[in-house]
C-alpha cells in the first residue's frame, strides 16, 4: 500500500531518483531520497531508485529499510570508492568510481522503464553526472537537488586550496557544475543563503532555483514530547551527528568549559553520539572543567537516536556554514527539548529557530555568549521551563510538507514539457 496520511493513491507518473545514499545506508545523506521515494507515490509519482550498494566506510542503518515502500524498484550498484588521495586528482568527488557501474545499470533501466522526470540529489555530486545523462537520453525534465553546495562549499578544503591540484580541481569542477546548472530544469537547495548566492553571484535565473529545506518525518515524532519530571537530577545536553574537519563542536566545548570553570552545575552532562567520538575525546583534553562532564557514544540506528533526542534535556549543534543548514536541526526541533545552535552570521539556522520558537542561536565565535546560553538552558530546566514553540511553523518543516512542494514542482515541469518519454 502506498503511504499517505489520508489514504492510498495510485501513482500516475514515474520519476527516476538517483542518489548514492539509500537504505541500508544510514546518516543524514540518506533522508532526502528516502522520504521522497516513500511519500511521492501517495501524491501520484512512482520512483525507480538508482543507488549505490557499496558499504565500505559508509554508515549502515538497517532500521531505515522498514521505511522503504514495498513495490518500489531499487537498483543498487557497485562503486569503486575509497582509494584515498588518488581521487583528489580526479574531478567531481571521491565517488566518481560509482559512475561506470551506475551508467551500466542506468542504461538497462532506461531500456526497460518510461519516466516523466529525472531527480538527482547530491552529495556526492557524481549523482548529477548520471542525472544529466538520463535527462539527455530521455528528453524529460531534470531536477538537480543540492543538499549542500558544491564548489562554493566552505568545508571542502580542496576548493579553498592554493596548490596545483586544488587549482585544477577548482577550474574543472566549476565547469562541470555550471553544465549541471545549465542542463537542469530546476535546481533545489536547502538553505536560503545558498539560493541567493546562485542567483546573485552565479547568475542562475531566479525561477530556476527553488528553496526546499530539509525536515523531519512526522511519524517519527507523532507522540507528544514529555519532559523528564525530575528537574533536580541530571541535565543532559545532547549532540548527535557527524563532524568533519573544521565542522565540529569546538565552540560548544569552549563555552561549556568557561561556564563550568566559574560555576558548579550538578548533574550537567554533555553527551555526544557520533562517529567522530575520537575527535571529541582528544579535544576534551584541552578543557579540564568540561572533561569530567563529557560522555561519548558511537552512532546508533535512527530509530534509537530519536528516542535519545527526547531523553535529552537540551539539544546542541553547530551551524558553521551560512550556505548550508544541518539537517539535524529539523529533527531537533521536532523532538521537543530546547535547541541551542552555535552559528556563524547569515545561516538559516537562526531564522528557523526564531520562527519556530524551538530554541536560540548564539555566535559560534563568542565564548561568553555561548556560556551564557548554556547557563540559561540549565537554569530553565531546573525551573521546569520550556520554550514557547510555534507549532504552526514547525508543521511546515515535516518531510511530508516538503515532498509535497517537490512534487508540485514535478507536476509543473512535467506539464510544461508535455508527454512522457516513450518506453524503450
Amino acid at each position: 500500500m502506498w503511504y499517505h496520511a489520508r489514504g492510498p493513491r495510485m501513482p500516475e507518473r514515474r520519476f527516476l531518483l538517483i542518489s548514492y545514499f539509500y537504505p541500508p545506508h544510514g546518516g543524514a545523506g540518506v533522508q532526502r531520497a528516502l522520504h521522497l521515494s516513500r511519500i511521492a507515490p501517495s501524491l501520484g509519482w512512482e520512483p525507480v531508485v538508482l543507488a549505490s550498494g557499496q558499504r565500505g566506510r559508509t554508515a549502515v542503518d538497517r532500521s531505515l529499510l522498514s521505511k522503504v515502500p514495498e513495490g518500489v524498484r531499487v537498483e543498487r550498484t557497485r562503486a569503486a570508492v575509497g582509494f584515498g588521495t588518488l581521487f583528489g586528482a580526479l574531478p567531481v568527488d571521491a565517488y566518481l568510481g560509482w559512475l561506470p557501474f551506475a551508467l551500466r545499470r542506468l542504461s538497462a533501466i532506461l531500456r526497460e522503464e518510461r519516466f516523466d522526470l529525472v531527480f538527482s540529489t547530491s552529495a556526492p555530486f557524481t549523482a548529477h553526472l548520471l542525472g544529466d545523462h538520463a535527462r539527455r537520453a530521455l528528453g524529460v525534465p531534470w531536477v538537480a537537488d543540492f543538499r549542500d553546495p558544491w564548489t562554493d562549499n566552505n568545508f571542502l578544503p580542496l576548493y579553498r586550496g592554493e596548490g596545483p591540484i586544488a587549482r585544477m580541481r577548482q577550474r574543472v569542477d566549476r565547469r562541470i557544475e555550471e553544465r549541471v546548472f545549465a542542463g537542469a530544469d530546476a535546481v533545489l537547495v536547502t538553505a536560503d543563503p545558498f539560493r541567493s548566492l546562485l542567483v546573485e553571484r552565479r547568475g542562475l535565473p531566479e525561477g530556476k532555483v527553488h528553496l526546499v529545506r530539509n525536515g523531519f518525518d512526522a511519524e517519527d515524532f507523532a507522540a507528544p514530547y514529555a519532559p523528564r519530571p525530575d528537574p533536580g537530577g541530571r541535565f543532559r545536553l545532547l549532540f548527535a551527528g557527524n563532524m568533519y574537519g573544521d565542522y565540529n563542536l569546538a565552540s560548544v566545548f569552549r563555552a561549556a568549559d568557561r561556564l563550568l570553570s566559574r560555576r558548579a552545575l550538578p548533574g550537567f552532562e554533555l553527551s555526544i553520539v557520533s562517529a567522530a567520538g575520537a575527535w571529541a575525546e582528544r579535544e576534551a583534553r584541552k578543557y579540564p572543567h568540561l572533561r569530567p562532564h563529557l560522555r561519548v557514544e558511537k552512532p546508533v540506528p535512527h530509530d534509537q537516536i530519536v528516542a535519545r533526542y527526547r531523553d535529552a534535556d537540551a539539544l546542541v549543534l553547530c551551524a558553521l556554514d551560512p550556505l548550508s543548514t544541518p539537517g539535524k536541526l529539523y529533527e531537533y526541533i521536532a523532538a521537543g527539548p530546547p535547541v541551542i545552535a552555535f552559528v556563524v552570521p547569515g545561516t538559516d539556522a537562526a531564522l528557523v529557530l526564531s520562527r519556530t520558537g524551538a530554541g536560540e542561536a548564539v555566535p559560534a565565535d563568542d565564548v561568553e555568549l555561548g556560556a551564557l546560553s548554556l547557563e540559561r538552558a540549565y537554569d530553565r530546566f531546573r525551573r521546569g521551563e520550556l520554550p514557547a514553540r510555534c507549532e504552526d511553523e514547525i508543521a511546515k518543516l515535516t518531510r511530508q510538507a516538503q515532498v509535497a512542494e517537490i512534487v508540485a514542482l514535478f507536476e509543473r515541469l512535467a506539464g510544461e514539457r508535455g508527454a512522457a518519454s516513450p518506453r524503450r
